[in-house]
């Protein structure tokens, strides 16, 4: 995922510039500028721009210095003159593939201007802005017959905290366009950083169809045992806010993981998945289970022409599992990415695990059935249909698995993967199941983690150490608190989750608790962070009373 910082100045009437030059120049403003968009490491930082912002940086200081510079234009390529560490693109989606195929070779991405950059990111592509360092002017800014630009944004999905009042009726130049010279104003402004809200509505919405479910109280007996059921849902999740991996109950990603490179493989022995610690197929596979199905397969744990079939071998008369395959039937998977590649505009990017000649020799009839591709550059998206699908065990697998699908296929295509739909026919909870969703529903959604791919490549090199799941705070040897001591009332919960998906509760109380152990400096953005090992010590003293209750199966 791309995190894009934006910083400006603003007066109180949003005016950000005049005639396409600053309105202000405030040395320590400037001085904040070049220390937050500097490079700290051996990667540089970028800093995207319009030609009217890259035109307003006097001569002598283009590019800037120590940064990536890259201008968005269209019209005005030739006026550039070409040089190191100047880039120029035509707009923000060639950019967006340029920055995904290049990322080993940045750190940090920020916006500097003009409004139409602005207003480009926050309105299309609000998802991608991860944080706003604004300059607030305590002034009112308006002239006749000159041109203002202006920052007008509903800034709703972000929450702006006060760093610090820097200054105070400071002195600062502000230039005057009728006199054409620079004059001396007392101009109070104060440095605020926004960070995008998190709050995890797309797992509530998972929740609220369990909800929706048990309320409708619409009782079938299924062939296994009651169920309450719905027909006809839909889920939308956007992974720009995160890989959508539940929290609100235990999930282990690299089991659905394996699943998922195992279908893409083309296999069907679930023998490979036990030797990866995988047990989901289990009680399919066993013998009872097949001669109830009418199959007699030799190889213990053959599953017959499910999904990883199909995907790669549609159409291939099934032997066993041992059997070769290779360039038979069609490969659906390798003809979507194909498509993507090289038609994205098609309507026909279809994989489809249904196949009603191979069904009667399948262990299951397959319940995901068809994931159709729309490539919308530089996004990609994915819609999912799902004839049948167990809401509290097996859905939120499915979401996950087709997240990663989308992704990979993503980053073999070049594509940011966006929009995941999921529609199911018949969703449905099992009445055995009740005690433990109602549970469930009991849990606050936390934020999704996020995905890190590697360069995959080729679908046929794919392996599980090219995925890392991140938590989207990475707390390293300490955690992040705010910048001013919390209400009394504000509780953290911190949390260290493992590679395998399990976690260890850090802390779990009351936050001013952390406040007071918190470390003295704050760092530049103005957070305060409390080191581990105090935090830890501390925890152990929180009140069973004090601490947020079913924790232990988040």
């Amino acid at each position: 995922m791309l995190d894009i910082n934006i910083i400006l100045s603003k007066t109180n009437n949003n005016i950000i510039g005049v005639n396409n030059k600053l309105l202000f120049r405030i040395k320590d403003d400037l001085l904040f500028f070049k220390n937050i968009t500097s490079s700290t490491d051996d990667k540089q930082n970028i800093v995207i721009m319009g030609y009217n912002t890259w035109d307003s940086i006097p001569n002598q200081n283009r590019p800037l210095k120590d940064r990536i510079n890259i201008i968005l234009t269209n019209k005005n390529k030739d006026k550039i003159k070409e040089q190191d560490n100047v880039y120029i693109f035509n707009n923000l989606s060639d950019l967006f593939r340029w920055l995904i195929q290049n990322k080993i070779m940045y750190n940090k991405i920020f916006a500097i201007g003009g409004e139409q950059i602005y207003n480009q990111l926050l309105i299309n592509y609000r998802y991608f802005v991860n944080k706003i360092y604004i300059t607030d002017i305590n002034i009112d800014y308006d002239i006749k017959d000159i041109i203002l630009s202006k920052f007008d944004n509903n800034l709703e999905d972000f929450s702006f905290n006060e760093i610090e009042n820097l200054h105070i009726n400071n002195e600062c130049k502000m230039y005057n366009y009728e006199k054409d010279i620079y004059e001396d104003v007392d101009i109070s402004y104060i440095f605020s950083l926004g960070i995008k809200n998190k709050n995890n509505k797309e797992e509530s919405q998972y929740l609220n169809l369990l909800k929706d479910i048990i309320n409708e109280n619409n009782i079938k007996q299924s062939r296994n045992s009651e169920v309450y059921s719905k027909f006809g849902v839909r889920m939308e999740f956007n992974l720009l806010n995160g890989f959508p991996l539940l929290t609100t109950k235990k999930m282990p990603w690299k089991t659905i993981l394996r699943e998922l490179l195992w279908f893409i493989n083309g296999k069907t022995d679930n023998k490979l998945l036990n030797d990866k610690k995988v047990h989901i197929w289990d009680l399919n596979s066993t013998k009872e289970f097949l001669e109830s199905r009418n199959l007699d397969y030799e190889i213990e744990g053959d599953l017959g022409p499910i999904y990883g079939f199909q995907w790669r071998h549609f159409g291939a008369e099934y032997i066993d599992c041992d059997s070769e395959y290779i360039n038979k039937g069609i490969d659906q998977l390798q003809y979507v990415i194909n498509e993507i590649k090289n038609n994205p505009t098609s309507r026909r990017i279809i994989m489809s695990s249904w196949n009603p000649i191979d069904i009667p020799k399948m262990a299951l009839p397959p319940c995901h059935v068809m994931v159709q591709f729309n490539v919308e550059p530089p996004f990609i998206d994915a819609q999912l249909y799902q004839r049948s699908g167990d809401m509290f065990l097996g859905v939120p697998f499915n979401i996950s698995s087709y997240a990663f699908l989308l992704s990979i296929i993503g980053n073999i295509c070049n594509y940011i993967p966006r929009k995941l739909v999921h529609i199911i026919g018949d969703a449905h909870i099992y009445k055995d199941h009740l005690d433990a969703v109602n549970l469930q529903l009991e849990r606050t959604p936390l934020i999704f983690p996020t995905l890190e791919i590697s360069d995959i490549g080729d679908i046929n090199n794919i392996n599980e150490d090219m995925f890392k799941i991140k938590t989207t705070t990475e707390c390293g040897r300490g955690i992040p608190l705010c910048h001013k001591k919390p209400d009394n009332d504000i509780h953290l919960l911190a949390a260290l989750i493992k590679s395998d998906g399990s976690f260890d509760v850090i802390f779990n109380g009351p936050m001013v608790l952390a406040w007071e152990i918190r470390q003295n400096t704050p760092k530049s953005t103005g957070i305060y962070f409390a080191s581990m090992g105090p935090l830890l010590r501390t925890a152990e003293t929180v009140p069973m009373e004090l601490r947020l209750t079913a924790v232990s199966n988040l």
